[in-house]
């Protein structure tokens, strides 16, 4: 087919697919397409025809983006360059989740108190001591032309849809920036850094309730198909800062990856490419340190080096606008100050500095992204992260030629020797102070270990295949939360470990199973105790919880009436502040176990419940999924007798590289916020029944689950 007669097809085709984009009511298309005649139809068939053949992207012009929408809402972006998929990536992005984005930029900004009002802000002087966006601002000339014309155009895309959706705009939404955009990245980037330093300084733990995440890989060596495989599964709340789990897929003639990442990034995180893919899980990386100062008596602003000297702080006032509640806005200026080794900070009369990796001169995260995206071996992998590092995380990888990896990954500053930087040391002491970055090179990690498997639950990186390859006693310390060469027992690890150790070679359903395996961990010592107290008793109450207790198989089904007992009973023990050692003295067990029976009574007329009438996830209704202390994660909270689930399970993704490759993904949420979409919950049922998507790749794939398709003009 000639070029002419490709143009001709296609302008053909965008007066029937961009009608949405060119204001025409719904009611005009049947009119639009019956103007089409008989006979121009007829003359366009062989135009038909031949184009179906082509490649998808064969169809999309310059300045030009092609979303395709499968049939559960996940866009397929197409265009010729990198701009135009980011340009399409923003839009999508706002269609499905505008408001929650913004919310994210005024996070990242410091600014949501101009939103949320007074208790916003807090969080806002944090985000403005630790200058997210005077150093985007500052280092914006380093980053890469192409990937700040990447942020812009996925700025543009957002404010796109602004422009062409103004019966959605709130009155404080803005034109987004491309620095806007790097703010945030660089926001997601230090905040469990900022977490770490906040541990040290005596605050909440760093890793929060419901962070987690289970990371598979299986070698071609061991798989049973002869191809490898790759499980991610990040555990992460399913609301607010943290939400994991925006699927896109990117394509055009530089770039084709598909997956997932936090709402408001502009590629995915986690994911593939038709040769290679990537996940992630916590690896708890001590990647901060406070600094104690010795402040001048006679000038606060003043503290005393590791030189000896007296240094001046670098002092900044801020002016952070909040919302009043009559909506009113109130000025508030604080003054921040940093010293040379972060932002200052002062706690119970006592002045420290944060100190984060590379506070000011990390490298632009976005390059990073996008490289790594492009990655087709291990080699490339690991040539993308000593070029631009990721600040932590344990990375797990797996390729189309069989190989697995792993790295215990992070930017880890070369501390001193003689004091423990799990608490404030002092700054004005020589042998405190960094000497500088670990190398890549230095950090735990292997390639096809010899059991041909890779199982990544927040283990230690010297359990993370067994048996061990890595010996602790060659790395420091501080690159590590642990250095156990064993997995805990009843840990994820184990249980994953223990899962694999059953199958010689590894088939794909085996590696199924295992993801969605719903063994209760740490159940077994409780089932005991209880059975024992209840055992040859005379109440039939008691004979009842036995008998239950007795033939439970230990997994967390829907439909199993194990776990409200133990969890009732576990809440009571709690409530009294009992120890664990309480399992070992049955007349309390059982007395306990009394009033679990009332209160299953009270509550639920019965004792005999089904957990998933009490595990309840609400989302535009309530479901029930299943899943409580196993690899297939639940977190929740208790209330009013039923456990509400706020997270765990994320975003799940299974890769086989056969050919064509397999993928498949669930989200316990729709890809949509909006209620009113088809796409706001259709993953929540499916994920309540343990199912997964197929997730298409290829053009083919995609064109066989195409739901909706349209056109955006650049």
């Amino acid at each position: 087919m000639s070029k002419f007669d490709g143009d001709f097809f296609t302008k053909t085709l965008d007066s029937i697919v961009l009608y949405e984009h060119h204001n025409f009511p719904r009611g005009d298309v049947p009119v639009l397409l019956f103007r089409i005649s008989t006979i121009s139809v007829f003359l366009l068939y062989p135009f038909l025809v031949g184009w179906a053949e082509q490649p998808t992207l064969a169809s999309v012009r310059p300045r030009e983006v092609l979303i395709e929408r499968d049939r559960w809402g996940i866009p397929h972006i197409y265009g010729q360059t990198m701009t135009a998929v980011a340009f399409g990536a923003g839009y999508v992005q706002a269609e499905d989740h505008l408001e929650g984005m913004l919310r994210l930029y005024l996070v990242a900004r410091g600014e949501s108190s101009r939103v949320e009002g007074p208790s916003a802000l807090a969080d806002d002087v944090i985000e403005r001591t630790l200058m997210h966006r005077e150093i985007v601002e500052q280092t914006w000339s380093a980053v890469p032309q192409s990937s700040r014309d990447y942020y812009q155009a996925f700025a543009d895309g957002i404010n796109r849809y602004m422009e062409t959706h103004a019966q959605e705009k709130q009155p404080w939404y803005w034109k987004i920036t491309a620095q806007d955009v790097a703010t945030y990245l660089r926001y997601t980037i230090m905040r469990y850094s900022l977490r770490i330093a906040m541990t040290k300084l005596g605050g909440p733990n760093a890793v929060r309730q419901g962070e987690g995440s289970n990371a598979f890989a299986i070698a071609a060596s061991r798989s049973a198909n002869g191809h490898a495989m790759l499980h991610g599964d990040p555990h992460l709340p399913w609301y607010g800062e943290n939400r994991m789990g925006y699927e896109m897929h990117l394509k055009c003639p530089e770039l084709d990856v598909a997956g997932a990442g936090f709402f408001g990034e502009p590629t995915p995180l986690i994911g593939h490419n038709a040769d290679a893919a990537w996940t992630a899980t916590n690896n708890a990386a001590n990647t901060a340190d406070v600094f104690e100062e010795k402040i001048d008596p006679r000038n606060p602003d003043r503290y005393l080096d590791s030189d000896g000297q007296w240094k001046q702080m670098e002092k900044r006032t801020v002016k952070i606008e909040v919302r009043q509640p009559d909506g009113s806005m109130q000025t508030v200026e604080k003054v921040l100050r940093c010293t040379h080794r972060g932002p200052f900070t002062e706690v119970r009369g006592h002045g420290y500095s944060i100190s984060i990796p590379r506070w000011k001169d990390f490298p632009d995260p976005l390059t990073g992204y996008i490289l790594r995206a492009k990655v087709r071996n291990v080699d490339d992998f690991r040539a993308s992260l000593q070029q631009y590092p990721m600040d932590k995380w344990n990375l797990i990888f797996a390729d189309r030629q069989g190989d697995i990896y792993y790295v215990d990954n992070g930017v880890f500053p070369k501390r001193g020797t003689g004091y423990d930087y799990n608490q404030p040391v002092p700054g004005w002491e020589p042998g405190a102070q960094w000497t500088g970055y670990v190398p890549f090179k230095d950090l735990p990690q292997f390639t096809n270990p010899p059991s041909g498997v890779i199982v990544q639950c927040n283990n230690s990186p010297y359990s993370t295949t067994q048996p061990p390859v890595l010996d602790p006693a060659n790395f420091s310390k501080y690159l590590a939360h642990s250095w156990e060469v064993a997995n805990l027992p009843l840990s994820r690890a184990e249980r994953g470990i223990d899962l694999f150790k059953q199958h010689e070679k590894v088939s794909a359903e085996d590696f199924r199973q295992a993801a969605l395996d719903l063994k209760v961990l740490h159940a077994g010592p409780y089932v005991q105790a209880l059975s024992d107290a209840s055992a040859n008793q005379d109440d039939p109450d008691l004979r009842e919880v036995h008998s239950i207790l007795k033939n439970w198989d230990g997994r967390a089904t829907v439909d199993n009436r194990a776990l409200p007992i133990l969890e009732h009973w576990q809440r009571i023990a709690l409530a009294r502040k009992l120890k664990p050692a309480v399992l070992g003295d049955r007349e309390q067990c059982l007395a306990i176990l009394k009033e679990t029976i009332a209160q299953l009574k009270q509550l639920y007329g019965k004792i005999s419940v089904p957990f998933g009438d009490v595990q309840i996830f609400s989302h535009g209704k309530d479901y029930s999924p299943p899943g409580h202390d196993s690899l297939w994660a639940i977190t929740t909270s208790y209330k009013d007798g039923k456990w509400h689930v706020n997270g765990g399970s994320s975003w799940l993704m299974l890769i086989e590289f056969s050919t064509p490759l397999k993928v498949s993904t669930i989200a316990p949420l729709g890809e949509s916020d909006n209620p009113s979409s088809p796409h706001f919950a259709d993953q929540t049922a499916m994920f309540a029944k343990q199912e997964m998507k197929p997730f298409p790749f290829t053009d083919d794939e995609v064109k066989s689950l195409l739901e909706k398709s349209y056109r955006l003009k650049m």
